[in-house]
């Protein structure tokens, strides 16, 4: 299967299901690793680094920090990318 997307590519993971790509202009891109179609897991939010743990488990981190006072946000997912959620600060 040839999987075509539409962004610079600054992060990537990969479950046993699908691929997370990070996107540089913002968003971050669920490839799905079977025959369906791939959607936006997180909207138009710069994402700089993602990662799970496992299928379910992941995290996401938006933006660089330019100060200690401008931190990104971590975003959590326990749904395997469906649903992505601010962390508690």
């Amino acid at each position: 299967m040839t999987v075509v997307h539409t962004c610079a590519a600054v992060s990537l993971a990969v479950t046993d299901s699908t691929a997370f790509v990070a996107c540089r202009n913002g968003g971050v891109q669920a490839v799905p690793l079977t025959n369906t179609i791939s959607h936006s897991a997180i909207g138009s939010v710069p994402i700089q680094y993602i990662g799970f743990t496992n299928d379910q488990d992941g995290v996401a981190i938006s933006g660089v920090a330019q100060s200690q006072s401008d931190a990104g946000v971590l975003y959590l997912t326990r749904d395997g990318g469906a649903h992505w959620t601010k962390a508690a600060t």
